[in-house]
């Protein structure tokens, strides 16, 4: 990367960034060094519901923008220690120097985001602030198999223990809270998820943690 770029900023292809994102990155980084990751408010997300329209999250997005005032001096609201979002997050670059995403998260690469931003961390401040915000389409198309996630909801917690960037407490109640979640709701799925086969990835997942087996790469032969 070239050694004048300052700043890197990621969003999702299907993530929808208010007018005002880029440059009150800019006006929040300059103004506090000690930032090393910033993520915004998702108004709405997509990836959580059946999906947001293009056109309906232009509007939340146009709406939000005309209602909120410039920023002035300090960001209106934020929360440390927030690991950044992986639909809009953006990096002091020189706190991501020589660090790359982990390649053994295949696929959807689950938790990837949580995993750079804890070793992003070591160099900075993670911060989310509501003075950036945005709309999260979650567009179903070309998403993994469920069975291929659900393997990866449970073995990419156990891998970033391993890693040390994240404790185990919170991959317990990441993991559980997505084997109960999966097992409930695979008696009445919603139509644009694949219960089912996120549980049976599930089971696998725990199958081999029980065994010693597990690796993140397995999802991609599921």
């Amino acid at each position: 990367m070239p050694s004048n770029i300052d700043i890197v900023v990621f969003f999702d292809d299907d993530f929808i960034p208010s007018r005002f994102w880029i440059e009150r990155v800019r006006t929040i980084f300059e103004n506090a060094p000690e930032i090393a990751s910033l993520t915004g408010e998702v108004l709405a997300d997509g990836s959580k519901t059946e999906g947001v329209a293009w056109a309906h999250g232009v509007n939340i997005v146009a709406e939000a923008d005309a209602a909120r005032g410039p920023l002035t001096g300090k960001m209106a609201s934020w929360q440390e220690d927030y690991s950044p979002l992986g639909c809009d997050m953006a990096f002091r670059h020189s706190a991501m120097a020589g660090l790359r995403f982990d390649e053994r998260l295949v696929l959807y690469a689950w938790q990837e985001d949580r995993d750079f931003g804890a070793r992003v961390a070591k160099r900075g401040r993670l911060v989310w602030t509501n003075a950036l915000w945005g709309v999260h389409l979650g567009t179903k198309g070309g998403r993994v198999r469920g069975r291929k996630l659900g393997y990866s909801q449970i073995v990419n917690p156990r891998y970033l223990v391993a890693k040390g960037t994240m404790r185990a407490t919170d991959a317990i109640r990441l993991a559980g809270g997505n084997i109960i979640a999966n097992a409930v709701k695979s008696l009445r799925p919603e139509p644009y998820i694949d219960r089912a086969g996120r549980f049976a990835g599930n089971l696998l997942g725990l199958i081999d943690l029980v065994t010693g087996k597990w690796k993140p790469e397995r999802a991609a032969e599921l």
